[in-house]
Formats: structure tokens, C-alpha cells, sequence
């Protein structure tokens, strides 16, 4: 009788171990042009359509009316900034931080909020659906981020697990201030500093001398000996390139693969 209490005690730990090792999930519909969506409940308030975008900070974007609604009032203001985003664009964000919030019913400390601003090049943008906010990467503090665009899906947990029946390519990663940057080495051995940006919707290098260049496909090699397809002179990001960053590896990359973001490492399933 003994052993049998036992084991109901150890499976109810295991159980609860495994729930609570997932604790948060969502769905995530991939749009038309390759931009990962999903919805959020926010302290019991309903999201939808928020882009899950690795290559923002600043935590939830969302609009103030949004941020000034949410059930209990829970986010205090913090400051006002003038900033120019990755095209030069002069904007000018309120920030505020939430000490606590029930993410879909898992409690979140410390979530920064940030106002929303129409998202990236509206040039760009004219034939791409519309969003209501952007979920940036420090949106979940340190916790190990998920996002499954196989299963169409996006978690958080507090630990890596690999699935060993996958193969996997581990790239190493930084943290900046552009959010996740990588390493990789191009056309005649040389480095570059890629953000792997899930809210582009293609791999692009950035123009260095607009105009005077064609549109071509080239190849970059990061990690041990991965190898990604990118779009050689995509696009012109002034402010990206003032500080260094030569591109983006975007959701052309990811469509179909299943990322594991922790600190220092982004795990790739190649099928």
C-alpha cells in the first residue's frame, strides 16, 4: 500500500513538474507573408493579432489606449523617448513596466510595455496585414523562448530540452541592444553581424550603395557549418547599418523549423 502511495505521490510531482515547466502557450497563425502572429489574454483583456518579432526590444508594444485599459491598471509609466528606428524614421515611444501580469494565465514579473508604432518600412508594409502590437524579445525575462512554426505554436519555459528525435543546429548568439545578433561569414570570408529578426519576412543583406547593385541570392555560414540563403542588397536600413549590423535573417530562414532561444544560444531543428 505503501509503494503504491509511492508511486501516485511521484506521478502527481512528475505531472506537475512537467506543467509547470511550460508555462506559458500560444497559438501562432504564419500569415501569407511569412509574419508569425498570435494573440495574447492580458490580466483577462483578449490581443490579437501581435507579431512575435525577435529583432525588437521594449518588451509588449502595444497602443496606449491598450496599455491604459488593461484590467487592473497594472503597468505604471516610466518615460517618454525620441528614437530613430532601423529606417531612420524619427519616432517617439511612451514606456511603461508592469511589476506583474497574467500572461494567459501565467504570472510574468516585470514586463516592460512599450506604445506602438506602425512596424518597419510602410513602403514595405502596403501589401502585409495589418498588426495591433509587436511581442519583443524581452518580453519573457530570462525565461527560454519557443516559437514552433512546424506545429504553429509559441512557449515559455524555464529550461532547454531538445528533442532528441530532431536534428538540431546550435548557433551562438548576443544579446544587443538590436536584439538577438549572430556571426556569420559572407562573400570572401567576410564577417558579418546578422539579427535574426522572426518579424522580417526574408533574409536580406542590407544595401550598402543603393541603386548601383542588382538584387541577387548569396549564401552566409554561421555556427558549425550552417549554411543560410539571404538576399544580397534587400533593402536600405540607415539606422541598422549606422551601428554595425550588415542584415537580417528573417522568417524565410525559420518558416517550417522549430527555435529554442536561451540566453546565449538559438537551437534550430533542421526538420
Amino acid at each position: 500500500m505503501i509503494n503504491k502511495c509511492m508511486k501516485i505521490t511521484l506521478l502527481i510531482m512528475l505531472l506537475f513538474i512537467e506543467h509547470d515547466s511550460y508555462a506559458l502557450t500560444s497559438k501562432i497563425r504564419l500569415t501569407d507573408t511569412c509574419e508569425p502572429l498570435t494573440s495574447l489574454n492580458i490580466n483577462g483583456k483578449k490581443v490579437e493579432r501581435l507579431l512575435i518579432d525577435t529583432g525588437a526590444t521594449g518588451g509588449i508594444h502595444l497602443r496606449e489606449s491598450v496599455i491604459k485599459s488593461l484590467p487592473g491598471h497594472p503597468a505604471n509609466y516610466v518615460k517618454i523617448e525620441r528614437y530613430s528606428d532601423a529606417f531612420g524614421i524619427v519616432r517617439h515611444a511612451k514606456f511603461f513596466l508592469a511589476p506583474q501580469l497574467l500572461i494567459n494565465g501565467a504570472r510574468m514579473d516585470n514586463v516592460p510595455l512599450t506604445t506602438f508604432n506602425l512596424w518597419g518600412n510602410q513602403h514595405e508594409r502596403q501589401n502585409i496585414e495589418p498588426i495591433n502590437g509587436v511581442i519583443g524579445l524581452d518580453t519573457f525575462g530570462d525565461n527560454v523562448l519557443i516559437i514552433d512554426l512546424q506545429k504553429l505554436t509559441l512557449e515559455v519555459t524555464t529550461r532547454v530540452k531538445l528533442d532528441k528525435q530532431r536534428e538540431w543546429d546550435e548557433l551562438p548568439i548576443t544579446r544587443t541592444e538590436y536584439g538577438i545578433e549572430l556571426y556569420a561569414i559572407g562573400d570572401a570570408g567576410r564577417r558579418l553581424r546578422l539579427v535574426l529578426d522572426t518579424g522580417a519576412n526574408r533574409s536580406v543583406l542590407f544595401a550598402k550603395e543603393s541603386g548601383k547593385n542588382r538584387k541577387s541570392i548569396t549564401e552566409v555560414v554561421t555556427g558549425k557549418n550552417v549554411v543560410i540563403k539571404v538576399m544580397r542588397n534587400g533593402f536600405d536600413a540607415p539606422e541598422l547599418a549606422r551601428g554595425g549590423i550588415d542584415g537580417v535573417i528573417g522568417c524565410d530562414y525559420f518558416k517550417g523549423k522549430r527555435l529554442i532561444i536561451d540566453k546565449k544560444n538559438i537551437y534550430v531543428s533542421t526538420r
